[in-house]
């Protein structure tokens, strides 16, 4: 994911980098509406890395509010609601196989709070990060906002896969971009 390793295994995680990045541009563009929280449900590396990432480069000049949701008893997601408008939400799922309950049930929750405020297509307002995209699709999340990455992918190394989407959307392309490169530089180091 970074730049090194086998040269199908590179060209790969550029291809899958080049499609998040796109998703990304989109979304900065206003092309899924106009967005000003994303709530992102996730467990172990699949929460720490971007909510760290996020935290360690600066909430405070982020493009959108972040919240991170990991924990089931619903105190986090009633905080999360608080803070946010659920018709400029987005939803950002992180599930290797996307069968993961705690995450599936958060996921749920969130896509409830959003119907019950009368948002009309909160599937438009969804993106899956996951090894399983087949998975992702029988959810209900539109082909164009599945981001996948490799099932070879561990927790405490997936920020560097589609995982760090949500650092990247909150913090623009750009220092996404700038973290890779810093990585492969240590990893050559």
């Amino acid at each position: 994911e970074r730049g090194t390793g086998a040269d199908d295994s590179v060209a790969i995680a550029r291809a899958l980098h080049a499609r998040m990045r796109g998703l990304v541009e989109a979304i900065h563009q206003g092309l899924l509406g106009e967005i000003s929280h994303i709530i992102h449900v996730g467990i172990g590396g699949s929460k720490l890395g971007p909510d760290l990432l996020v935290d360690a480069l600066g909430r405070e000049n982020a493009r959108y509010e972040l919240h991170v949701v990991s924990n089931v008893d619903g105190m986090a997601l009633k905080e999360a609601f608080g803070r946010c408008d659920p018709h400029r939400t987005l939803l950002v799922i992180a599930s290797k196989t996307f069968t993961t309950s705690e995450t599936m049930l958060n996921a749920t929750s969130v896509i409830e709070w959003m119907e019950e405020a009368g948002v009309e297509d909160c599937y438009g307002r969804i993106v899956a990060l996951t090894a399983d995209p087949d998975k992702a699709l029988e959810w209900g999340v539109d082909e164009t906002r599945i981001l996948p990455f490799s099932d070879t992918v561990g927790g405490r190394y997936s920020l560097w896969s589609s995982i760090g989407f949500p650092a990247a959307l909150v913090l623009g392309w750009d220092a996404f971009a700038d973290l890779l490169a810093g990585a492969a530089e240590m990893d050559r180091h």
